[in-house]
C-alpha cells in the first residue's frame, strides 16, 4: 500500500495519514474510556439514589405507623384497639412477624399479655408471668431493652 502511496502522492502525505488515523484512534479510546468512566459513575449514583428511596421509604412507613399510633392515643379509641395497632405497627416497623405487649401489674407483680401480632397469637394472649419469668420478665427485671437475634440459645429464656 505503501508504494502504491509513494507512485500517487508523497512519502510525507502518507505519513501525515497515518498520523491522522493514529490521532483518530487514540481520540476514539479516549472517548470510550470517558463514556465507561461516566457509564459507572451515573450506574454508582443511581445505585446510592435506590438505597436513599428504600431507606425513605422505610422511615416513611414508621411515620405513618406512630402517626396511626398517635392519633389513636388522642382519641376516645377502646384500649384493646390501640393495644392491637402499637402491636402489628411495632412488627412492621421492625420487619418482625410476632409482637406482643404486655402490661405490668402491681397487685400481682405479673405482666400480662394484653396485645399479640403474629401467628398462633391467641395462644399468648391473657398469658401471665412473674417478673424475671420469660423475654418480658428478664427485661422487667433487669430493665435494660434486649435485642434478640438468631442465637437466642445463649440467652436461658424458658419457652
Amino acid at each position: 500500500i505503501r508504494q502504491l502511496y509513494r507512485a500517487e502522492m508523497s512519502s510525507y502525505t502518507f505519513d501525515l495519514l497515518m498520523l491522522g488515523l493514529i490521532l483518530l484512534s487514540l481520540l476514539f479510546v479516549s472517548y470510550i474510556a470517558i463514556k465507561d468512566r461516566s457509564t459507572k459513575l451515573l450506574r454508582n449514583c443511581l445505585i446510592q439514589e435506590k438505597t436513599a428511596t428504600l431507606v425513605l421509604e422505610s422511615e416513611r412507613e414508621k411515620l405513618s405507623t406512630l402517626l396511626e399510633i398517635g392519633s389513636l392515643l388522642s382519641s376516645n379509641a377502646e384500649k384493646q384497639l390501640i393495644f392491637d395497632t402499637i402491636c402489628s405497627g411495632l412488627a412492621r416497623c421492625l420487619k418482625g412477624d410476632h409482637s406482643s405487649l404486655m402490661l405490668y401489674h402491681q397487685e400481682t407483680e405479673k405482666l400480662e399479655c394484653v396485645s399479640c401480632y403474629g401467628v398462633q397469637k391467641e395462644l399468648l394472649l391473657g398469658q401471665q408471668l412473674k417478673i424475671g419469668q420469660g423475654i418480658a420478665g428478664w427485661v422487667v427485671q433487669h430493665r435494660t431493652p434486649l435485642l434478640l437475634a438468631k442465637d437466642i440459645s445463649r440467652y436461658d429464656f424458658i419457652n
